[in-house]
C-alpha cells in the first residue's frame, strides 16, 4: 500500500506528522494474529423499503476477551457496511486493523460497520427522516450503541468512540458527531459533506429523507450544528478529514466545514489528497487518520 500523502493545514493543537504506511504482512515472517468478523442483524430502523433488516458486521482484534481488564475502543461505520470495506486487492479494513495493531500504531479496538441500504430512500444519509419513516440515528445511537457496550467490553465513553465513513458515509459521520457530541468524541470524514439535503450531481439522491423541506435541512446540516455545540464538547472533540481541496462538490465542502471547526475552536485535521472521493484514497488516508485517533485517544486516558 503506497504511503498517504502528507497533512495539510494541521489545524487546532495538531502540528504536521509524517506519513504512514501500512502493508500485508511479510511473506518471510510468521502470520500476523487476525481479528474476527461477527455478523449480526437487528430489525430495521425503518417501515417501507426492500428489507427488514438491518445489518452488522463486529471486527473484534486479535486476542479479543469477552472477560477480564481490557476495555476496548469502538470505531462505527455508516452507510455502506463491511461489504464496501473488503475489498480485494484494494483495501480490507479488518486486515488493516490487524496490522496497525500489530504494529503498535493503534490499541486493541472493535469497529462496528452498519448496513443501512434497503430501507424507503435509496440513500438513507443515516437520517431520521423528515416523515418519520426512517429512524436511522436514533436507531444507531438509541439502540446499537448500548446494545454494543452492553455485549462486549467497551470503552463506554464519548472518547471512546469514534464514527468513521467515506463519501455518503463521511456525512453520517459528521451528522452523528454533531449531533451527538456526547456519544461520539470524534468523526473521521472521507470527501464528504455537511449540508443535510444537499443537491449536486455527486449527491443526486442526497435530498431525499429531508424531503427539500429547508426548515428540517437546517436543523440537520453539520455545518449549522457545529456552533451550537457546548464549547466545553467542542474542545473535547476530533474531526479528521480528507478531501480533494481542487474537487468542486467534496474539497469546497470539506475546506467551508474546516472553516467552521477552526471558528468553532474544534481540534482538527485535514489531510489534502489528490485522489479526493476514490477508494484508493479511502484506504490510504483510513491508516492516517486510525493512527491520529488513536493518538488522541491515549492523550485521554483511552488505552484499549
Amino acid at each position: 500500500m503506497p504511503p498517504a500523502t502528507p497533512i495539510s493545514g494541521g489545524g487546532i493543537g495538531f502540528p504536521p506528522a509524517g506519513p504512514v504506511s501500512v502493508g500485508p504482512p511479510s511473506p518471510v515472517g510468521p502470520p500476523l494474529p487476525a481479528g474476527r468478523v461477527v455478523r449480526l442483524a437487528m430489525a430495521a430502523p425503518w417501515t417501507g423499503g426492500r428489507s427488514r433488516q438491518a445489518n452488522l458486521a463486529v471486527y473484534l482484534p486479535p486476542g479479543f476477551k469477552a472477560s477480564g481488564k481490557t476495555r476496548y475502543p469502538v470505531i462505527y461505520e455508516a452507510p455502506y457496511g463491511i461489504s464496501s470495506w473488503t475489498q480485494p486487492g484494494r483495501f480490507d479494513l479488518p486486515s488493516a486493523m490487524d496490522s496497525l495493531i500489530a504494529q503498535h500504531l493503534v490499541p486493541p479496538e472493535i469497529v462496528v460497520l452498519l448496513g443501512t441500504s434497503g430501507g424507503p430512500y435509496l440513500d438513507s444519509e443515516c437520517a431520521n427522516s423528515f416523515d418519520g419513516r426512517a429512524k436511522i440515528e436514533t436507531w444507531i445511537v438509541k439502540t446499537v450503541v448500548p446494545w454494543i457496550d452492553r455485549h462486549y467490553p467497551t470503552v463506554a465513553s464519548r472518547t471512546g468512540r469514534a464514527f468513521m465513513g467515506a463519501s455518503q458515509g463521511g456525512y453520517c459521520a459528521a451528522a452523528l458527531w454533531s449531533h451527538h457530541p456526547d456519544v461520539f468524541g470524534a468523526a473521521l470524514v472521507e470527501s464528504g459533506y455537511f449540508v443535510s439535503g444537499v443537491k449536486s450531481s455527486e449527491t443526486v439522491n442526497a435530498w431525499r429523507p429531508f424531503g427539500g423541506n429547508a426548515t428540517y435541512e437546517r436543523s440537520q446540516s453539520p455545518i449549522l450544528r457545529v456552533p451550537a455545540i457546548a464549547a466545553q464538547l467542542r474542545a473535547a472533540s476530533l474531526v479528521l478529514l480528507e478531501a480533494d481541496p481542487g474537487n468542486a462538490f467534496y474539497g469546497t465542502q470539506a475546506l467551508a466545514f474546516t472553516s467552521v471547526l477552526a471558528t468553532a475552536h474544534v481540534p482538527f485535521r485535514f489531510y489534502d489528497d489528490p485522489l479526493g472521493h476514490a477508494w484508493d484514497a479511502f484506504a490510504r488516508d483510513t491508516l492516517r487518520m486510525l493512527v491520529d485517533l488513536a493518538s488522541w485517544m491515549a492523550q485521554r486516558g483511552v488505552t484499549g
